[in-house]
C-alpha cells in the first residue's frame, strides 16, 4: 500500500448522530479529542469535501479526509537524551526498547529529539507510515518518563493491523511497578474511570463513578518488601496515565512518580524516574502467529530492587 494525500475514512455504519471530534478520537486510539479538535480547527480534516466543524454529527456515507501537515523544523537538541535500543528487527516490524526520559514523537513545545528521530535515522521507510507526518508509525505510546517495549510497523499491512489491534485491545501488554505500600490482596483489578484533573490540567484524575473514561488495571503481587512491592501489571484499556494514576487512587503510588505520589514518599529510594516498565507485549500477526517480546528492567530499576533485597535480608545496601 502506497501513501496518498489525503488520506480518508469512508463511514459504512451509521453513528447515531455522534459527534466528528467523539467519533475520530475513537476512531484513533492514539489521538486525544484536544487534539482531533485542533486538527479541525486549523483546516486540517475535511467532511464530504468541505472543511470540518468538531460538533459536526457522522453519518453513514459520509468521507473524513486528512490533509497532512509537515512538522515545524525544529534544532534538534541531540546527544542531552537516553539513546533507545532495539529488541528485534523484522521485514515488517521493529521492536524498541525505549529508555525513561525520551519522547516518543515531536511535540509543539519541546525541540529535543525523540524516538521518532532516532529511528528514522536507521528506518527511512517509516517516516510515510502513518495519518500524521508529525508521528510517523507511532500506533502506540509509552510517558515520557516511561521506558519498555514499543511496536513500530514498518509496512502499511502491518501498521493497520497493530492499529486495528490497539483499538479493540487484542494486544498483550505487561508491566513491571515498584510501588510503595500493599495491596490488600495478592491480585485484582483496579476500575476507576478517568478523566482530566480539574484542579490539575497536567494529571489524570481517577474517579470512583463512571463520569470519566471507563479504564480497567490489573495487578499482581511478585515479591513484596518492608515498604513496597513489586507487581505486575496488566492495563486492560488504555488511557492517558492510567497504570499511573490507578495506582495512586488505589494507595499504591509508583516509586519515583513525580506526578501521582505521596510526597513524602517521593524521593525516598532515590529514583530519577517512575519505576514502572513496559516489559513484555504479544499478539497475533496478520497470518494468525503468535509474536512475543520482553524487555529487561533498566539498570536504576534493578539496582532498587537489590538494595530493597538487601535491606530485607538486613545486609547493609
Amino acid at each position: 500500500m502506497t501513501q496518498s494525500l489525503p488520506l480518508s475514512i469512508q463511514i459504512t455504519v451509521d453513528q447515531g448522530k455522534k459527534r466528528l471530534d467523539v467519533f475520530l478520537s475513537e476512531y484513533f486510539a492514539d489521538r486525544s479529542r484536544a487534539s482531533i479538535q485542533k486538527d479541525i480547527k486549523n483546516g486540517l480534516i475535511i467532511l464530504n469535501n468541505r472543511p470540518a466543524i468538531a460538533h459536526q454529527p457522522v453519518r453513514a456515507g459520509d468521507t473524513i479526509s486528512f490533509i497532512a501537515k509537515k512538522p515545524p523544523a525544529k534544532k534538534r537538541q541531540q546527544n542531552t537524551v537516553p539513546q533507545a535500543s532495539i529488541i528485534s528487527e523484522e521485514r515488517d516490524l521493529v521492536v524498541v526498547n525505549k529508555p525513561a526520559g525520551l519522547l516518543v514523537h515531536p511535540t509543539e513545545t519541546s525541540e529535543e529529539e525523540t524516538l521518532v528521530d532516532q529511528l528514522i535515522v536507521k528506518y527511512s521507510e517509516l517516516a510515510s507510515l502513518g495519518e500524521d507526518p508529525a508521528r510517523p508509525a507511532i500506533v502506540h505510546r509509552l510517558d515520557r518518563d516511561v521506558g519498555g517495549i514499543i511496536l513500530v510497523p514498518r509496512t502499511w499491512e502491518m501498521y493497520e493491523h497493530l492499529k486495528d489491534l490497539f483499538k479493540t485491545r487484542n494486544i498483550e501488554k505487561k508491566y513491571t511497578a515498584l510501588v510503595h505500600g500493599h495491596p490488600n490482596s495478592e491480585e485484582g483489578d483496579i476500575t476507576f474511570s478517568i478523566s482530566r484533573s480539574k484542579r490539575r490540567p497536567r494529571r489524570m484524575a481517577a474517579l470512583p463513578d463512571a463520569t470519566g473514561k471507563a479504564a480497567v488495571t490489573s495487578y499482581e503481587v511478585i515479591e513484596t518488601f518492608p515498604q513496597n512491592t513489586l507487581l505486575l501489571i496488566k492495563p486492560k484499556t488504555g488511557r492517558m496515565h492510567q497504570i499511573r494514576v490507578h495506582l495512586h487512587a488505589f494507595g499504591l503510588p509508583i516509586v519515583g512518580d513525580p506526578l501521582y505520589h505521596a510526597r513524602k514518599r517521593r524521593n525516598e529510594l532515590g529514583a530519577a524516574h517512575p519505576l514502572l516498565t513496559a516489559t513484555s507485549i504479544s499478539f497475533q500477526d496478520i497470518t494468525g502467529k503468535l509474536r512475543s517480546y520482553s524487555a529487561p528492567l533498566p539498570d536504576e530499576f534493578s539496582r532498587i530492587l537489590g538494595s530493597l533485597r538487601k535491606i530485607r535480608m538486613g545486609q547493609p545496601r
